[in-house]
């Protein structure tokens, strides 16, 4: 394939090469530079004088040159050379302590490559494939002198880009960020698992591994790390570390683009090749920039015969990738997953890369660019109830110490670049960043030039992210400080640069005694609100913005009293926003970087948590439990109605999937839906492709049994997660009034539009009783009856709620101690409710610290500094730079060791839970108490709170005087049929068992009952006489042909074998969890059903030798197969051919279709059908107009009467 063309091409070209000279020089400091062609006399002579200088033109011109020859001579090369200057570099004794060749060394090594480079021409390609493969294989023998024995062999030279990389490591588990040359982070962990983030920062010092060891967190952070010796289960954990990152072909993928090594890497591990074999050479043009073309030549490729890639990554991410990995607001993320390795001989973890994908960008990616974040998702090794730890992580108690000594201390090799971490933090169902500190270049250029790209040690990124080396900063405890490091990764919007003199830093919060009642706001003038907006893309300006800026974070609200200074632009922030001391030289650092900001308001849904509280703070109990009993019945009726509506026609159902069915968020990054075998893998997808294809869930039996178990498995969410909606109430963000004119227990709340609800219509609230929540409410007090008034100042904050700053406590932190940062508050305002309920007081503060159950952790960076120092004075007396950084190694490794410890929040939370449910209260002490517990643990990392098993037991058995920290389950929480009615004493249920058995299964049951029986009306079938007929054909061409017999023959017999394997599998249980594998492998022989080749070779059957060499899906031997499978069991093993065959199904239903006019049928691709979205408007429409059809006094077409709007409603003309 032909390469780039044009400006872009050249461009593109002179990229290539500045990359390659880039690697060079850091992977060997060769000092190689672009010859200057106009140098003056002087400097003339001064190079006539310089061996070295004419040395590095010639390489330089020799390597020119065989980039622009465009073949295999320069990789050839340059592989060669990376094995022969790496032995120079390790055989040699060639580094000073500096870690950095010596002028004699440099010299050795420019000679070898221009050697190299002089031969190329006298060498035959394969003459010099083949000494690499020999010198390849001989190295990789050898391990240099003082490498420990658990670091592989980095040979990657590949990119000249220093690489921004995040990684998260997922399960119930941890997610970390690291860097290359520079640093990295991560921030993401995977579907229903809590993970970890963690930073890496790349760096060439190397620091020995050090086993920590301590009795408690207090005592880890205070004392210095201990070397003892490691008996033999911590050496079975270290083997176990050993090659975990792959290693990068050599010389394959030298020089090409990190978009392009991921991908062939990412390849690799997910089709289990070793790229130890891989043999395909990088060349700049489309036939690798084009990722089609490249996924087409890996598939191809002897290494990948037979096996399936994984799914592609975004084409705009991969784009981008191939430039500057960023653009204006998003960048281009790389993530990873390390899950447990199921071999037990091999490493402790198996790693599997995501596709590219475009995202949010954060201020590490924009300041230092996004190609040098990795994102990774790490087990917890406390365990989940997905994946357990391994048992040689069970068995030692040292184990985490030792995990977070291979994340921390060492460097990481990967994807040609060296990676520390540097971010840790848990993360629930599914993202940090590192950034290097410039010489004289331009924080933009840095970012999106990546020749212009510079080191960076880990303590160059904590200098910037946090001003690690500020006095005032080090003198934060060490987890707080850690904790900072995340306004560097939110993913966020930059808007506006502000000058200096434009950010107001506020010397004191707003105050009522020792109470902030502003925390985590200040104000935004009006003028710098709408080009906020503007840069936004919003048409209407926001009431507030939720971001961050240098070191603060938190809500800016539009200061609504600034109209005569209406065109200055300014920003303020108070103490309670400001994290750390930042000087906002840096522009990024004065960037305005927008997180959310309110939107039109729209009804919620009452959180569970709430439901006891309001039974317990109403005077009269049995109305409230009749009014929330009333809203679910209500939103029962709703959910399920759609499902019985949805059946009547094809249009409606397909309509009523894309609203139940998986989110866009569940979809692989290109958008295409899944597939297992040969159907998509969930039911939804499967229902929506069958209906595409020209299903009728009338007509077609699997299909209906499809719809049927969706709606059987909504019920069961339904039952389960109890969505009341309550029509008159929203979630809000908070604010704090800055006017002063709301007084104590006063509120005020606008809308920005109309906000229409059963029984309200109205833009403002006023005069009248609301409540205000927030999630989580524990605490009786959690939930606030306050009075919202209309005050003119105020008039223009819209769809945010205004609280008051007078009296003595902020209402926000009366609402399980919240703030103004960004918290949301539910907020209803249906009288029913609000009128039956009544104040708690607030409980009398407990302090757990003072009690010794729980404690704090008050360690300094600067102490750790002074630790440091001290044992080793020597070293660092004339180095200043090492000793920070070495500081700053301790610092991440002790803040991962303390927030990769097991999290008690849940356990505690579930254990209240089902402490009040069998106590029948909310407010007696031991629930109070167990409250005020949980407000300490809710920030426990940023806060440096110690609470361990121990701790959790002593608790429970001392202070609540209780036997154990088992509590049985309540019945409303119990899976499916588990759950039972079981009143109390006086026959009264728990209000959560009352909606659940009293209410949602009864109308749930009916409802379903009522729906079962109207669809089994329509008498379904499972045949469809035109999926038989592609066999039709050949069993009637078979009555005069003996080949056609054989081959019918022979068709029947390898699908009756294969459904017989089906049974097996099927009678074992669907639900296992190797199901799906043993499906795969089962699809992998339904694939390898091909003709008998002596028929092939008879010619009498053309129209299938023709096919057997596209490997299409559609061929005329596939849908045959699928045919014929569907004939001989669409009855008694219907599961198995729609399985096998659906693909074929769909494509034979749909080209029999009747095509009406002069429409015609459309191919739709599947990043395409992944996103494809039904006409709610339009299906209305015809769905009315239908109905009006039958209708015989109707004469008129609906649409020539109604106008719909968005959703389907008719448009009133009145």
């Amino acid at each position: 394939m032909s390469g780039p063309s044009g400006s872009q091409g050249q461009n593109r070209s002179a990229l290539e090469l500045d990359r390659i000279i880039s690697r060079l020089n850091d992977d060997f400091a060769l000092q190689l530079r672009e010859p200057d062609v106009t140098p003056s006399p002087r400097k003339y002579r001064e190079r006539q004088r310089s061996d070295e200088e004419a040395r590095i033109d010639d390489i330089y011109q020799k390597i020119q040159h065989l980039h622009c020859q465009g073949d295999n001579r320069l990789a050839d090369c340059l592989g060669l050379f990376q094995i022969q200057g790496r032995l120079i570099l390790s055989d040699a004794a060639a580094l000073s302590p500096t870690r950095y060749p010596s002028p004699s060394v440099r010299a050795l090594l420019q000679e070898r490559l221009l050697k190299i480079l002089r031969d190329v021409n006298g060498l035959g390609s394969k003459h010099l494939s083949k000494r690499i493969s020999e010198m390849s294989a001989n190295h990789s023998q050898k391990r240099p002198k003082g490498q420990p024995p658990h670091s592989y062999e980095h040979h990657d030279a590949v990119d000249a880009l220093p690489v921004r990389s995040t990684g998260s490591f997922a399960d119930s588990g941890i997610s970390l960020a690291s860097g290359s040359r520079s640093i990295g982070e991560v921030l993401q962990s995977l579907p229903q698992q809590t993970s970890f983030d963690r930073t890496f920062a790349s760096s060439r010092a190397s620091v020995p591994p050090e086993v920590v060891s301590s009795k408690n967190m207090q005592d880890y952070l205070d004392d210095s790390p201990s070397q003892n010796s490691v008996g033999s289960a911590s050496q079975t954990i270290d083997e176990k570390l050993v090659n975990i990152w792959p290693k990068l072909p050599i010389p394959a993928l030298t020089h090409a683009p990190l978009a392009v090594i991921w991908e062939v890497t990412r390849a690799a591990l997910h089709c289990k090749v070793s790229l130890d074999q891989f043999d395909l050479v990088y060349k700049p043009n489309d036939s690798w920039h084009d990722q089609n073309s490249m996924r087409d030549a890996i598939s191809n490729h002897h290494l990948f015969h037979g096996k399936s890639l994984p799914p592609s990554s975004d084409p705009v991410a991969w784009h981008t990738a191939l430039g500057d990995f960023q653009t204006k607001v998003k960048a281009v993320t790389l993530s990873a997953d390390l899950v447990y390795n199921q071999d037990s001989t091999g490493p402790l973890y198996s790693l599997q890369l995501h596709p590219l994908k475009l995202e949010l960008g954060h201020r590490l990616a924009r300041r230092f660019g996004a190609d040098r974040f990795l994102e990774i998702t790490i087990p917890s090794l406390s365990g989940s109830a997905e994946e357990e730890p391994p048992s040689i992580l069970k068995k030692d108690p040292k184990s985490l110490e030792k995990i977070v000594d291979w994340l921390t201390k060492p460097d990481h090799y990967f994807l040609g670049r060296t990676w520390k971490p540097f971010f840790v933090r848990t993360v629930k169902g599914k993202k940090i960043s590192g950034t290097t500190r410039t010489d004289g270049i331009s924080p933009l250029a840095e970012a999106l030039e990546t020749k212009a790209r510079t080191k960076m040690k880990l303590s160059g990124l904590l200098k910037w992210a946090i001003g690690i080396d500020n006095e005032r900063n080090s003198e934060q405890p060490v987890t707080k400080l850690f904790s900072r490091l995340a306004l560097s990764l939110s993913r966020t919007w930059p808007t506006v640069v502000l000058e200096k003199h434009q950010i107001i830093n506020k010397p004191e919060d707003i105050m009522a005694g020792k109470a902030v009642m502003n925390d985590g706001i200040g104000r935004i003038s009006p003028s710098l609100a709408k080009k906020v907006a503007v840069a936004l893309g919003l048409s209407d300006c926001p009431s507030c913005f939720q971001g961050r800026l240098g070191s603060a974070k938190g809500m800016w609200l539009v200061d609504v009293e600034s109209e005569e200074d209406f065109e200055r632009d300014w920003v303020e922030t108070y103490p309670s926003q400001r994290k750390w001391k930042c000087d906002f030289e840096d522009p990024h650092h004065r960037t305005l970087e927008i997180r959310n900001w309110p939107s039109e308001l729209r009804s919620a849904s009452l959180n569970q948590q709430f439901i006891p509280v309001l039974e317990a703070q109403s005077p009269q109990p049995d109305a409230m439990r009749r009014v929330v009993s009333e809203h679910l019945q209500r939103a029962l009726h709703a959910e399920l109605g759609e499902q019985a509506a949805a059946m009547k026609e094809p249009m409606s159902l397909r309509l009523w999937v894309h609203q139940s069915g998986p989110s866009r968020n569940e979809r692989s990054l290109d958008g295409s839906a899944g597939f297992l075998a040969g159907l998509p893998d969930n039911n939804a997808d499967k229902v929506a492709f069958l209906l595409d294809s020209g299903f009728d869930q009338r007509r077609l039996e699997y299909l209906r049994i499809l719809v049927w178990e969706m709606c059987q498995k909504k019920a069961e969410v339904l039952k389960s997660k109890m969505n009341i909606a309550i029509p008159c109430s929203a979630y809000i963000y908070m604010a704090a009034d800055f006017s002063s004119t709301l007084e104590e227990e006063e509120v005020h709340l606008s809308f920005s539009t109309k906000f229409q609800a059963e029984g309200f219509s109205d833009t403002l609230l006023e005069n009248m009783d609301i409540l205000v929540a927030r999630a989580p409410a524990h605490l009786p007090s959690d939930i606030q009856r306050v009075r919202v008034v209309s005050r003119p100042e105020l008039r223009k904050l819209k769809d945010v709620i205004i609280f008051s700053t007078k009296g003595s406590i902020p209402l926000a932190d009366k609402l399980s101690g919240g703030d103004y940062d960004g918290d949301i508050a539910w907020v209803c305002w249906d009288q029913n409710i609000v009128r039956n309920f009544r104040n708690a007081a607030l409980p009398p503060k407990l302090d757990f610290i003072k009690s010794g159950y729980l404690r704090k952790v008050t360690t300094q960076f600067k102490d750790i500094l002074d630790e440091v120092g001290r044992d080793n004075y020597r070293k660092y007396t004339d180095n200043r730079p090492a000793h920070l950084q070495d500081a700053c190694v301790e610092f991440v490794s002790r803040a991962f060791l303390f927030n990769l410890q097991p999290s008690f929040l849940g356990i505690c939370t579930k254990y209240k839970e089902k402490l009040c449910y069998f106590h029948r209260s909310v407010q007696d002490q031991d629930a109070i108490d167990l409250s005020q517990l949980l407000g300490y643990l809710v920030d426990q990392s940023k806060q440096g709170i110690e609470f361990t098993e121990q701790d959790w037991k002593r608790f429970c058995i001392q202070h609540l005087g209780k036997k154990s920290t088992f509590l049985p389950e309540p019945e409303y929480a119990k899976e499916k049929e588990k759950g039972s009615r079981r009143p109390d004493a006086t026959g009264r249920l728990h209000i959560l068992d009352y909606l659940k058995f009293d209410v949602a299964d009864k109308v749930i049951d009916e409802v379903l009952t009522s729906f079962n029986e109207t669809i089994k009306a329509n008498n379904a079938i499972h045949y469809d006489e035109d999926l038989t007929k592609p066999c039709n054909v050949y069993e009637e061409r078979s009555k005069t042909s003996a080949g056609c017999r054989q081959l019918l023959t022979h068709l029947r017999d390898n699908i009756r074998t294969l459904r017989d394997e089906w049974r097996v599998i099927y009678g074992n249980g669907a639900e296992n969890s190797k199901f799906a594998n043993r499906v795969d492998s089962m699809y992998q022989k339904w694939l390898d059903i091909q003709p008998p080749a002596g028929l092939l070779a008879s010619g009498e059957f053309p129209e299938l030798v023709h096919d057997s060499n596209k490997n299409s899906a559609m061929s005329n031997w596939e849908l045959l197969k699928a045919s014929a499978a569907f004939k001989n069991y669409y009855n008694n093993a219907f599961k198995f051919v729609w399985c096998m065959a659906g693909k074929q199904l769909g494509f034979i239903k749909a080209m029999a279709h009747p095509v009406p006019g002069e429409t015609s049928k459309v191919m739709v691709v599947p990043q395409m059908w992944g996103i494809l979205r039904p006409d709610k408007k339009l299906i209305t429409s015809l769905t009315l107009q239908r109905e009006a059809a039958r209708d015989s006094e109707s004469a008129l077409a609906l649409e020539e009467v109604f106008d719909f709007d968005d959703n389907g409603t008719v448009i009133d003309d009145a």
